[in-house]
């Protein structure tokens, strides 16, 4: 699961699946809890689940400190469930008095932190250098990704614009959700998302708003709120018929028919 916590980021990124901008508002602290109460309540009593906090650039929220200590409540009480930071790292890197902060916060506060940094110089207009790099492997669980071939990209936002771009996409991003709600029969949404298989927790996303999208992009359409029904988040998931991701789905389709069916 990703719960969004800005939908704002410098970097002006050319390959952001999410088009995050300058523009972009941040989630309250108000709205972070309700969004926390209800994905702990839908998989922190379950099988070892992990969350992805993301945005936009989570680092330029201008209360991350309270964000991150909100979260970290959270944990204590669930300790099953992992989290993980996703961060392009730049802000971290530079903001010394945020680096310093947060280095001692992973390593005496958080309980299964994990921080994931990507700064491919390929596509981030803003670099992170040795020293950089360097600062940042001191943070307790913190890895980076900076080889081209590590990251993948997918057609939607920005990325779209690319010239050339090879997509690393065998379906869209939303296609596990939706071919398991359509095989399964209970239709609650804790259960579909509850099935989904070890390590494929990047969907569904919880917006800044509260909405629910099933795919990672604050660009895919709602099919709900967290203040809706689980059985009627369910059916919505199940009778999704979005076509946003045409490339995506030509994909799906010639390789695999029969799950292309299921969906579309």
């Amino acid at each position: 699961m990703l719960i969004a916590l800005t939908d704002y980021c410098s970097m002006g990124c050319p390959h952001c699946l999410s088009d995050c901008t300058t523009d972009g508002k941040h989630i309250t602290l108000e709205q972070l809890k309700r969004n926390l109460d209800f994905a702990y309540d839908l998989i922190g009593y379950s099988t070892m689940q992990c969350i992805v906090f993301s945005g936009g650039e989570p680092f330029e929220h201008p209360q991350i400190k309270q964000v991150l200590e909100t979260i970290a409540e959270y944990q204590k009480r669930f300790p099953r469930v992992g989290v993980v930071i996703a961060t392009n790292g730049y802000q971290l890197a530079h903001d010394k008095d945020l680096y310093n902060w947060y280095r001692d916060f992973v390593k005496n506060r958080a309980k299964n932190f994990l921080t994931q940094v990507t700064a491919v110089k390929e596509y981030y207009p803003k670099r992170l250098i040795e020293k950089d790099l360097y600062w940042l492997s001191k943070i307790k669980n913190c890895s980076v990704v900076d080889e081209v071939s590590e990251i993948y990209l997918y057609p939607q936002g920005r990325a779209l614009n690319l010239k050339d771009a090879r997509w690393e996409t065998k379906a869209p991003k939303c296609v596990n959700l939706r071919l398991i709600a359509n095989q399964i029969p209970e239709t609650s949404f804790r259960h579909i998302v509850n099935t989904m298989p070890v390590g494929k927790y990047c969907t569904p996303r919880i917006n800044i708003d509260g909405s629910i999208a099933l795919g990672e992009s604050r660009l895919c359409p709602p099919i709900g709120t967290i203040d809706n029904d689980l059985q009627k988040l369910g059916e919505n998931v199940k009778h999704c018929k979005c076509g946003q991701c045409s490339i995506p789905l030509e994909i799906l389709r010639k390789h695999s028919p029969q799950a292309y069916s299921l969906i579309h």
